[in-house]
């Protein structure tokens, strides 16, 4: 008969969910709160468990699988946020060259 999977890993996934759902909204402080929690779990599971059984197997790979998604929700939002400076710092230097250009006329 397969065992229940023990209460930590069962947590740690509910993290997982709950850490892509914090990623989404761009609150990385929260994310980084989560994962150290999330972390905490497994570190403590793994700790405790000389073998891994069918069902811990089944939801550590479903962990695995949203840790994925939760970093390719990161780097998208990584990438963003590049673009966005590097559109600043376009708005910057073309605000500068306004600025000399006025500064001539006067």
């Amino acid at each position: 008969m397969n065992k229940p999977a023990a209460a930590t890993v069962v947590r740690a996934r509910e993290l997982s969910r709950e850490l892509l759902a914090v990623a989404q909204t761009g609150d990385m402080q929260a994310v980084v709160e989560l994962d150290t929690r999330r972390s905490r779990l497994l570190h403590e599971f793994l700790d405790g468990t000389q073998r891994i059984g069918d069902s811990d197997r089944q939801v550590l790979q479903e962990i695995e699988t949203m840790n994925d998604e939760l970093i390719a929700r990161i780097e998208q939002m990584r990438s963003g946020t590049g673009r966005e400076m590097d559109k600043l710092g376009q708005g910057q230097r073309a605000l500068g060259a306004y600025a000399a250009v006025q500064g001539q006329r006067e």
